[in-house]
């Protein structure tokens, strides 16, 4: 096995040096299509490889630029990809502890996948997207960002960041409600974030004191 890789190694440096793929061709094969697309990686400034197949547990391609480790699933299709890509992508984020799962295509991808993806905050990608990856995962500004949270009756959004902090105001503990927003990786406490933290102080503050009409009522 340690020759095996060795030899894989040596040939992914190899490719790295001299790229097999200027531009993509409809006569690619799966296998080849991959290596386009950590090609195209590569010339962005990513450190990419190809995984060896026999290990990659659903990952084709795995990725890292100053500090952002992604997770690559390609899909060379002649038709719509579908919710078994987005399925794969999410455990090998999970598996590979990478910053973001992303699926790339040559084609489009189904109306389930794009809902799949959003829940599970995989990026579904076409390949010519790969060279500006950069910009579509840098982080933007919180006021810019989609936001959701978890209640009762499940997840709900999209919403603004006024808009959540708004809805945090009603709830009676906001410090222990889960929330999301595209630039995180998973979920998190409202209480940790720092744009919805004087939510959670104001809360706890204002459940400590006794509403104004009673404290008027004790004191009369």
């Amino acid at each position: 096995m340690e020759i095996a890789r060795a030899i894989y190694m040596c040939v992914e440096t190899e490719r790295e040096k001299n790229p097999a793929f200027v531009a993509f061709s409809d006569d690619m094969t799966p296998s080849e299509f991959e290596t386009f697309c950590a090609e195209q990686l590569r010339r962005a400034g990513w450190n990419a490889r190809v995984t060896m197949q026999s290990r990659d547990q659903g990952v084709d391609v795995v990725a890292e630029k100053r500090g952002v480790r992604v997770v690559l699933q390609c899909k060379l299709y002649a038709r719509p990809v579908g919710n078994k890509s987005v399925q794969e992508a999410a455990a090998a984020r999970a598996h590979e502890q990478a910053d973001y799962g992303i699926v790339v295509s040559n084609n489009r991808y189904t109306q389930d996948a794009e809902q799949l993806a959003s829940t599970n905050k995989i990026l579904l990608l076409h390949y010519t997207d790969l060279c500006n990856l950069d910009n579509i995962i840098r982080p933007r500004s919180p006021a810019s960002d989609v936001w959701y949270y978890v209640d009762g009756n499940g997840q709900v959004g999209p919403l603004t960041l006024q808009g959540l902090k708004e809805t945090l105001t009603t709830f009676s503990s906001a410090k222990d409600v889960l929330v999301w927003c595209d630039r995180f990786p998973d979920w998190k406490l409202a209480k940790d974030i720092p744009e919805l933290k004087a939510q959670s102080d104001h809360l706890r503050s204002r459940r400590g004191a006794a509403p104004r009409s009673y404290r008027a009522r004790v004191r009369a």
